[in-house]
């Protein structure tokens, strides 16, 4: 007999560095860092496709590893990135507003729940480098797509006629009522006359 072990599925995670302040000049930041950023915009900018300016100017390094990776893999991916750089980064963060860590976890109907560690040494870090911590979890949605999908297909069905459900009528508008002669929490389409528009000659 073989049994085979089938790997559990990994939640969807993230994480971000983002430094925000109101005369924030990207291009200054990056070339006191020597770190490439993989967003960056200024003050009145539309970034990311976006039709509102912006109120802040922002700069912002992703951990850069897979997205299934736990969130103090991608704690230690960013803080590596600043290792090279950390005194200058704390000159730098020494003049921004705002200097936050996203952490992201997402789940869905296969991952109802997941728990994540972050050691105190790295949470040590962060408060030497002055960084905030943001951690957030998103519960995935089911698709729209796959919401319409499923809707045509039950109307598709219906329409075939069958007692208690919606059926096609031409020149009358089906409207479902509840009445005693159906078998109990059954609904049957009723005939509602419409007016037919006639042209004038």
């Amino acid at each position: 007999m073989v049994i085979k072990m089938t790997r559990r599925p990994r939640p969807h995670t993230r994480g971000r560095l983002t430094l925000v302040s109101r005369d924030l000049d990207p291009r200054e930041v990056t070339a006191r860092l020597q770190i490439q950023p993989d967003r960056a915009w200024r003050r009145g900018d539309a970034p990311f496709g976006s039709r509102t300016a912006a109120k802040v100017g922002g700069w912002s390094i992703d951990s850069r590893i897979s997205r299934g990776s736990r969130l103090v893999k991608h704690l230690e991916a960013i803080l590596r990135q600043l290792r090279p750089a950390r005194a200058r980064f704390k000159a730098v963060r020494a003049k921004v507003e705002s200097c936050v860590l996203g952490l992201t976890l997402g789940l869905d109907e296969t991952i109802p729940m997941a728990w994540q560690r972050l050691p105190a040494p790295l949470l040590g870090d962060l408060h030497e480098l002055g960084i905030d911590l943001e951690f957030t979890a998103i519960a995935s949605v089911e698709p729209v797509r796959a919401v319409r999908s499923r809707v045509r297909s039950e109307k598709a069905r219906s329409e075939k006629g069958s007692a208690g459900t919606w059926k096609r009528m031409s020149g009358t508008t089906a409207t479902l009522r509840r009445t005693a002669t159906t078998r109990p929490g059954a609904w049957r389409p009723s005939r509602t006359p419409t007016r037919r528009r006639t042209r004038s000659r």
